[in-house]
């Protein structure tokens, strides 16, 4: 990536990151609250075991925030919004986030979204990325998702409007955990 007239540096990001900034996100919201949602800290603990730190990955640039939110979209362009994550990582890195936030949709019942709208866009983006047989990328789009939700329920469990989608966030985080134990 270039900057004018030099090479502008993107940090790695690993899985290991992405549960470090979950668990700061955590202690944020322990201070705020006092408490973290129910199953939260049960299923933080359930998905250490994947976090892969030494695991080699081909990095590829990852926007590391992707979801509905960051684009724009006219007839005839579409532009991607909001940089200040941007960095090297997986490749199922933002495949990940975006699926998630499609589920939040439904689950905030926004846009029309049905758990079958969301489910089918889902499926629809992983088959036109053709990824799916890549080894290891179904694991790493589970592990991703079940941060996704997991860093979701916090957020949301700080949004009194949206208190009440936590829980299906936490379980949400739970069913990839189970999809992770199946790879």
């Amino acid at each position: 990536m270039r900057d004018g007239g030099g090479d502008l540096p993107l940090p790695l990001h690993h899985r290991s990151d992405e549960l470090r900034i979950l668990d700061d996100l955590a202690q944020r919201v322990e201070r705020v609250i006092g408490v973290l949602p129910d199953g939260w800290a049960e299923q933080r603990a359930a998905i250490e075991r994947y976090r892969d730190s030494k695991r080699a990955f081909l990095p590829v640039l990852a926007h590391r925030d992707l979801h509905d939110g960051q684009f724009i979209t006219t007839e005839q362009d579409i532009a991607l919004l909001d940089f200040d994550c941007l960095c090297l990582g997986e490749k199922a890195l933002d495949v990940a986030n975006l699926i998630a936030h499609l589920s939040l949709r439904y689950l905030q019942g926004l846009s029309g979204a049905t758990p079958e709208s969301a489910e089918a866009a889902g499926e629809a983006l992983l088959e036109g990325l053709d990824r799916s047989q890549e080894r290891g990328f179904i694991k790493a789009l589970r592990f991703y998702q079940a941060t996704t939700f997991l860093r979701l329920a916090l957020v949301y469990e700080l949004r009194p409007r949206w208190w009440h989608i936590v829980p299906d966030l936490v379980t949400l985080s739970q069913r990839c955990s189970r999809d992770l134990c199946r790879c």
